[in-house]
């Protein structure tokens, strides 16, 4: 994962032209509105390189999304040289949530994904962001549980954390998504229909051949395509499973 931008504070440029995008624009604030109500989703988008930008733009500085907090996880094809790992990125861009000085805002994440994940889940979390550990049972995990634990602990910290201020996470190239965030984004995804949280996956078209990344489940997801070519799909669940009638 490159460098994480978090809590996105861009300019608004011009709203991309395009019918398509446009439609994409609106489905999207159509999304925020609902996570707003504790109904959150899963959209992708797919478009040329360059146009995400222009999309980004304008959808980050609308009225719509004046209320969200924006995290940007741009993914990249080779890791960035002395950058952090992708768990750790995603750790850190959840620090402006606390709205706090940096080391009582890692302590506030932390305790965010304890909240809701557990102990070991804040230990794993603590860990990313580079806090001593205070769990005697942390460090008799070995690799594949602690991995298991850091992705509980990053998806139930943003969990916790949406309640206060709903959040907006962009995945920007996802067909370079790797290693770790494959499943957080899964976990995400299975997550999010309860929270105050929207998740957008925005893909440019790779050469065939090469890696597709992470793909949002096709059942409930929303897909466009910044071209010709448009596509969505929407979940419609009863009413009685949300306690609405």
């Amino acid at each position: 994962m490159a460098q994480p931008r978090s809590v996105a504070r861009d300019h608004a440029g011009a709203p991309p032209d395009g019918v398509a995008l446009r439609r994409a624009l609106a489905d999207i604030a159509h999304a925020l509105h609902r996570a707003e109500e504790g109904i959150g989703s899963v959209l992708s988008l797919t478009a040329a390189e360059g146009t995400a930008d222009g999309l980004l733009a304008a959808l980050v500085g609308s009225p719509v999304a004046a209320s969200f907090s924006v995290l940007r996880w741009p993914q990249s094809l080779l890791p960035p040289l002395g950058g952090p790992d992708d768990l750790d990125a995603v750790a850190i861009s959840l620090l402006p949530l606390a709205d706090a000085p940096p080391d009582e805002a890692r302590r506030d994440i932390a305790l965010a994904a304890e909240r809701g994940g557990g102990d070991l889940a804040g230990e794993a979390v603590r860990g990313l962001l580079g806090l001593p550990s205070l769990h005697p049972l942390w460090l008799g995990l070995d690799g594949t549980q602690r991995a298991a634990f850091q992705v509980e602990g990053l998806t139930a910290a943003l969990l916790d954390l949406c309640f206060e201020r709903p959040i907006l996470s962009v995945v920007e190239n996802a067909q370079w998504t790797r290693g770790l965030t494959v499943p957080l984004l899964d976990a995400l995804s299975n997550a999010v229909d309860d929270a105050r949280l929207c998740l957008l996956a925005i893909r440019s078209p790779v050469p065939r051949g090469r890696p597709d990344g992470w793909e949002p489940p096709r059942h409930g997801t929303a897909h466009h395509s910044a071209g010709a070519h448009w596509e969505t799909t929407r979940r419609r669940r009863p009413q009685r499973e949300r306690g609405r009638g």
